[in-house]
């Protein structure tokens, strides 16, 4: 059965694929085989399954083959051995160490193989290599193109090599005879089939926009943002979140002793923090661009050091905020001298859009920097009496780093090199 259907993909600005609203048929029923069944494949069998699809689960471990073929699931997972169960028993579900079976009798292909840590605290990549050879011979003899979609958790750069191995050694060309696409996953362990059908966003990476499309298909059926990005922002992705994470805990955990040491519930402190979703969980400070500063958290930031030092209690997080600012801003600066240009134009002072208040605008460190370096250097703010905004479009760089947003425009209809602070 095949009906007409609409992929709608949210845009993700300066990152996603570039693409139009378009209908092509597919089919609700896809055949896709998931190699390697670990914790990621475990739970995408019985979930692609209960989405509709046939899966064909594969793996080199007997053990895993037979608790499966049991109606059963190789790992504890919360909810698991009932959905697989159920699966089972619908004959949507089947296992199998033939990995050329697997491959024959699947259009797409789901690699899931482990991409643990090595020994110096890299990716380690030898068990996806292997699975890439082995899947890149048995493309070879097949006649229809396949859809191979990894993952596992890889850092960018990843999924060209692998590619250029599958090409290597399947004598066929990616994006002609095959796709090769990332789709990271966003699963918490114990509540992993709570997370597959109830996902924060579904992300497919590749420059192909049809094959993400096509993948997401898999997913008509979830009511979730669903994105094409960029190959290497969909292979980062999972690392950004994960470090994220491991940096609330510790965050966490630092003001709860200092609660502690004041007699401060600090459970309480934390359940008052998150209540502000206007600022403390939301998106506002979560752009990169220029360094913090004016008055307020350079202020409190030092005070919080303080307490703790004065508590004798060891903060190695909030300690290390103003040294990772102080960083930042060498790399400013690293960044305008690396236009090799002499005659710099500052446009705008003011850190936030409609604000005059410059109190620890490190922008003003900067211009006296390069002043002292020798620089020939203007300045236009629309706060500031005599600054000229026609002379600092006269410079050879116009450096950036207010957030008012009409000053970017400004800068690019100059024609001149243009350093915008605010756009990492």
């Amino acid at each position: 059965m095949t009906e007409m259907t609409e992929i709608k993909i949210k845009n993700m600005p300066n990152t996603s694929v570039e693409h139009t609203k378009f209908h092509y048929k597919l089919r609700k029923k896809k055949n896709i085989c998931v190699i390697g069944i670990g914790y990621i494949g475990s739970v995408a069998i019985p979930c692609l399954s209960k989405l509709g699809h046939n899966v064909i689960g594969v793996d080199i471990k007997k053990s895993k083959i037979d608790k499966i073929n049991e109606g059963k699931s190789p790992i504890n997972e919360n909810g698991l051995d009932k959905l697989m169960a159920q699966q089972f028993q619908k004959k949507r579900i089947g296992v199998t160490k033939d990995l050329r079976k697997a491959i024959h009798n699947s259009e797409i292909c789901f690699i899931c193989v482990d991409t643990p840590s090595n020994k110096e605290g890299g990716v380690e990549l030898k068990y996806l290599i292997k699975v890439s050879k082995d899947i890149g011979k048995i493309i070879n003899e097949c006649e229809q193109k396949k859809y191979l979609v990894i993952r596992s958790t890889i850092f960018p750069g990843t999924l060209e090599k692998i590619k250029n191995i599958i090409e290597k050694y399947s004598n066929k060309k990616e994006g002609e005879d095959f796709y090769l696409l990332h789709h990271p996953e966003f699963m918490r362990e114990g509540t992993s089939i709570k997370d597959f059908f109830n996902p924060p966003y579904i992300v497919v990476g590749t420059n192909n926009l049809k094959a993400g499309n096509y993948i997401l298909s898999c997913y008509n059926k979830l009511k979730c943002k669903k994105m094409v990005v960029k190959p290497n922002i969909s292979q980062i992705i999972k690392y950004v979140n994960n470090a994220f994470h491991a940096l609330k805990v510790d965050w966490a955990n630092e003001i709860g002793s200092i609660c502690n040491k004041l007699n401060i519930n600090g459970q309480e402190v934390m359940s008052l923090f998150c209540e502000d979703t206007q600022l403390n969980l939301s998106s506002y400070y979560f752009s990169p661009g220029f360094v913090w500063g004016l008055h307020c958290l350079p202020k409190d930031t030092k005070a919080l050091m303080k307490a703790s030092k004065n508590l004798k209690l060891k903060t190695p997080l909030l300690n290390s905020i103003i040294p990772a600012n102080d960083e930042h801003f060498k790399r400013c600066i690293k960044l305008i001298e690396q236009q090799k240009k002499r005659k710099i134009g500052f446009l705008g002072l003011s850190m936030k859009e409609g604000v005059e208040d410059k109190r620890n605008n490190s922008i003003l460190e900067m211009i006296d920097y390069f002043k002292k370096k020798k620089y020939d250097v203007v300045v236009y703010d629309k706060f500031l009496k005599n600054t000229s905004l026609k002379k600092v479009l006269n410079q050879d760089l116009i450096v950036i780093s207010s957030r008012e947003k009409e000053l970017d425009n400004i800068a690019r209809k100059s024609g001149k090199m243009v350093v915008n602070l605010q756009r990492w």
